[in-house]
């Protein structure tokens, strides 16, 4: 379960108060459209800041998973593995979290604890804020800050 679904159910109910109201299908197209017009937006700063393809990737691919109605754990591989071309932490953050998504398993019948879910993206969030915060600070006019860390020879 993702943030954007914990956040629109609380408790089996529906935050609309409407019962049967489906908000994932009112939510989704709009999700969905966000993504995209996120994903040209990063696109078009890419192009004219030169920015590398790898964080343009993961970049993308954080905003497709942050907004997506359902991520399961093994999505976020694809995350580790554009992050090793980059100085950033969260998606290794992300990974190490992740296996709080399984707590939901432990219970019969199945039933998501958005505490966890709450306890995993905090983490997740916080690793970006640091990420954020610590390349502002020490690499913001560094001409090297795009640069793909795992350089061939």
């Amino acid at each position: 379960m993702n943030l954007t679904l914990a956040c629109t159910t609380c408790c089996g109910k529906s935050v609309s108060g409407w019962e049967g109201y489906n908000v994932i299908g009112t939510l989704g197209p709009v999700l969905g459209l966000t993504v995209l017009l996120s994903v040209l937006g990063l696109a078009w700063i890419g192009k004219k800041r030169t920015a590398p393809l790898p964080h343009l990737m993961l970049l993308s691919l954080t905003v497709y998973f942050g907004l997506a109605t359902i991520v399961h754990p093994w999505y976020v591989t694809g995350l580790v593995a554009l992050g090793v071309f980059t100085r950033w932490i969260y998606p290794l953050a992300w990974s190490g979290v992740v296996v709080l998504s399984y707590a939901a398993y432990s219970h019969v019948p199945y039933r998501e604890d958005l505490r966890w879910v709450f306890a995993e993206y905090l983490v997740v969030l916080l690793a970006m804020a640091y990420d954020v915060y610590h390349h502002k600070v020490t690499k913001a006019n560094d001409p090297e800050f795009f640069r793909v860390t795992a350089q061939s020879g």
